[in-house]
């Protein structure tokens, strides 16, 4: 318990410590071909970045390299006093990573009888990682490799935020941290730079365009990035390959999430307006992966209105297990009632439900590749 309150107050000490801004970009190699041992030598080829400078007391290089489905980190630390013991005080040397919302902190071993402490946030991750520390002749090393899908935010084309966070101890016997030093930008993976370049150029428009960014899963052990860049829905996944569908010209986006179909694969809930003379409608629609394109499974109406008047349902997403089942209602209305609203009877998308009908709720469910209406 005293090591873990301690652990949590330095976590908020290194938060405030002043970090060199640098972006980290990953070498691409062959399957496996870095092997995890305490030497260097599979590393020297690939371009790091350092924070520092050279300081024998306390300085460091960053590396990291990707193969199909596995990232490499390497964080090389030069450092005169190597201060590490059984005990694992919480100010003794040690690095933290960084990645998104997660976060790996590693006390070294020394490749002998003293080895290497993982402390991971969320806990899950620290068993999908690997790591394997070892002395240097200026210092000491650490390396690491995890899967690609355990990483929650990253996604083919799209730069992780990451930073590098290292604490330097000069006393075994008090195992108290005397400095740190840290690095911190973003980490560039699978064609991170180019990928979104390549969408845009095709879509004959810029970066102002893009109005929605995020990491999105499309199975078990695959991920991808989802994106509305003007009237488009977009899809980047692979190595950087992309897809983009069209919105009608007419539609005004008033919100997108990511919802968790099953546990293992994620859609893009899109909220948006279509206007006509008569009126306008909001629509929720479902946008899955189906190979390497978005499409449309899932629409409904939640909203219809004409000047001030308007009829609207509520919407709810339901955790069920590791499954979302989408709930909807019938809310509110204003300015109309049983006898004054004509429904068009949209057989386009699920018509609204109604506050003055008998039905009033629904929910559903998805199974195989579509949401069913519960019975």
């Amino acid at each position: 318990m005293r090591l873990g309150l301690v652990t949590a107050l330095f976590f908020s000490s290194l938060r405030w410590a002043e970090a060199e801004q640098r972006d980290l970009h990953c070498a691409s190699i062959p399957s496996r071909s870095i092997v995890l041992d305490g030497l260097l030598d599979d590393w020297q080829n690939f371009d790091g970045v350092e924070a520092g400078g050279r300081d024998l007391n306390l300085s460091f290089t960053a590396r990291c390299a990707v193969d199909e489905q596995q990232l490499y980190l390497l964080a090389d630390v030069r450092d005169n006093y190597f201060a590490r013991t059984k005990d694992t005080q919480a100010g003794e040397d040690h690095i933290v990573w960084n990645l998104g919302k997660q976060k790996l902190m590693v006390y070294p071993g020394d490749a002998g009888a003293l080895r290497e402490v993982v402390r991971a946030t969320p806990l899950q991750l620290g068993k999908a990682v690997r790591t394997v520390s070892a002395l240097q002749a200026q210092g000491w090393a650490v390396e690491m490799v995890l899967p690609l899908v355990a990483l929650e935010h990253y996604a083919p084309g799209m730069p992780l935020s990451f930073s590098l966070e290292v604490a330097d101890c000069d006393s075994k016997a008090d195992g108290k941290t005397a400095r740190t030093r840290s690095l911190a930008g973003r980490l560039f993976v699978n064609r991170a730079e180019t990928a979104l370049d390549d969408l845009l150029h095709a879509l004959h428009t810029d970066r102002a365009a893009v109005r929605f960014d995020r990491a999105v899963a499309l199975g078990l052990d695959e991920r991808g990035r989802a994106l509305v860049v003007g009237k488009y829905l977009s899809l980047i996944v692979g190595s950087g390959e992309f897809s983009f569908q069209e919105l009608l010209s007419s539609v005004e986006v008033k919100n997108l999430e990511v919802v968790n179909l099953n546990g293992s694969n994620e859609a893009l809930a899109v909220r948006y307006v279509e206007r006509s003379s008569r009126g306008a409608r909001e629509i929720l629609a479902i946008y899955r992966v189906q190979g390497d394109e978005l499409a449309r499974s899932f629409a409904c109406e939640v909203k219809k209105s004409v000047g001030d008047a308007f009829v609207e349902d509520k919407v709810s997403w339901i955790r069920r297990g590791k499954a979302t089942d989408l709930v909807i209602e019938a809310s509110k209305a204003n300015g109309f009632s049983k006898t004054n609203f004509s429904s068009d009877g949209s057989a386009d998308v699920i018509p609204l439900l109604l506050p003055w009908a008998t039905d009033r709720r629904a929910r559903y469910q998805f199974r195989g590749d579509e949401y069913f209406r519960e019975q």
